[in-house]
């Protein structure tokens, strides 16, 4: 957006210059100019944006069943996490896994997770790990200062895993609550809804220590992301044990299938159904 705003400008300063100028004249050659120029564009914004992947090696990930449930481990196997005691939805017996950096404020994070809902719903063979790392940098320390639409993402995230920790079963509706309309809920908004599962036992739940050990768990899993400048470091970052991961917007529902369904390691391929409308 930014960058079609600047193609604007500069067609609007063009423009007046041209208007102004006693020696210009201008002819087709102008106008056929113009023209390529506006078709370019418009194709700008027909191409969709490929994927962008970080440069972290996933050899020492892994998909493995364990005593206590099906254990993940990404970033190189550094951040292990325990399927069964974190926030998440779709079949937990699915082929198909990714593990999700998400912030409830972030309007690229609302797409990645409207599409793996989209497609855990349709296939019936994607799991998805929820891991709420708000862009705030009053809960993140990577973060040097807060833009103001994440002003709230600290709470956000908190009153999210607050409704995990108490009512699990609930949490998958309150999840996708907080991520349906085009624009964020307020803090506000969450907690009245959240008070509206958990009742009194809310309160209890944001103090329950698991609450901030998850969170904080995330966040440094967030700054361990080699980044050439801390600063810009973004959300979301879509991981999948034996992939690369992904970061930043998901355009294209088929490139992220394709990335999905490509072999990791030696586990062989993992399937999903492309969305038609994600």
């Amino acid at each position: 957006p930014y960058c079609m705003i600047d193609h604007a400008l500069g067609f609007a300063v063009a423009a007046l210059l041209l208007s102004g100028s006693r020696r210009a004249r201008p002819g087709r050659w102008l106008f056929a100019g113009a023209g390529v120029a506006a078709l370019l564009a418009f194709g700008q914004v027909l191409q969709p944006r490929p994927l962008t992947r970080l440069d972290v090696s996933p050899a020492g990930d892994f998909d493995r069943a364990t005593a206590a449930g099906r254990e993940l481990g990404i970033h190189d196997g550094r951040l292990r996490l325990q399927v069964a005691a974190e926030p998440r939805f779709g079949p937990e017996t699915s082929r198909a896994v990714v593990a999700l950096m998400l912030d409830y404020a972030c309007p690229h994070c609302r797409r990645v997770h409207r599409l793996c809902r989209t497609l855990a719903e349709r296939s019936g063979d994607l799991l998805a790990v929820a891991l709420p790392t708000p862009l705030g940098a009053a809960c993140n320390r990577h973060i040097p200062h807060t833009e103001e639409r994440f002003r709230e993402s600290c709470e956000l995230a908190r009153i999210s895993l607050a409704v995990f920790v108490a009512a699990p079963a609930r949490w998958p509706d309150f999840d996708q609550w907080l991520f349906d309309p085009a624009q964020p809920r307020s803090a506000a908004q969450a907690r009245e809804q959240a008070s509206a599962i958990l009742g009194k036992a809310l309160a209890a739940a944001l103090g329950d220590e698991r609450v901030e050990r998850m969170l904080q768990r995330n966040v440094g899993a967030f700054g361990a992301i080699p980044a050439p400048d801390p600063a810009a470091r973004r959300l979301p970052v879509i991981w999948s044990p034996g992939r690369t991961p992904i970061v930043g917007p998901v355009e294209s529902a088929g490139a992220f299938v394709d990335w999905l369904n490509r072999p990791a390691g030696s586990a062989g391929p993992k399937t999903a159904t492309t969305p038609s409308n994600p």
